[in-house]
C-alpha cells in the first residue's frame, strides 16, 4: 500500500496490520492526517511506522495517535517479530484510549445539545 501525498484511501479495506514507510510519502502533514484518520476508523489495527530518519526504534506511546511503534529502517529480520508483538501490545492501549475518547466525545455532544 502506497499513499501518495496523503490522498490514497486507507479507509475502504479490511486490515489486520498496517506497516508503512515514511519514505513512500510526500507531505508529512498529509501523511500524519491520513494515519490519524485511519486509526480513528480502524482502532484495532496495529500500525508500524518504518523510517530511515528515526534515531532508534520507539515502542513508547508518544506517537500513539499516529502509530503503535516506530521502527528505524532497515529492519533487522531477527527483530521483526518483536516489533510486531510490541505493536499489538501498544494497540491494546490505543483501543482503550480511543474508546474513552469516543465515549467522552459523545458525552460532550449530548451535553452541548441540552
Amino acid at each position: 500500500m502506497i499513499i501518495r501525498d496523503g490522498t490514497h484511501s486507507l479507509m475502504g479495506r479490511n486490515w489486520d496490520l498496517l506497516v508503512i514507510s515514511m519514505e513512500s510519502i510526500n507531505g508529512l502533514y498529509e501523511f500524519v492526517e491520513a494515519l490519524m484518520s485511519f486509526r480513528s476508523l480502524h482502532p484495532g489495527v496495529p500500525v508500524l511506522l518504518v523510517s530511515v530518519y528515526l534515531d532508534a526504534d520507539d515502542y513508547s506511546l508518544d506517537r500513539i495517535e499516529v502509530c503503535d511503534v516506530s521502527v528505524k529502517a532497515p529492519v533487522n529480520e531477527g527483530d521483526a517479530l518483536g516489533h510486531l508483538a510490541r505493536a499489538f501490545e501498544n494497540n491494546v492501549e490505543w483501543v482503550r484510549r480511543w474508546e474513552l475518547l469516543r465515549h467522552n466525545s459523545k458525552g460532550v455532544e449530548v451535553l452541548q445539545s441540552l
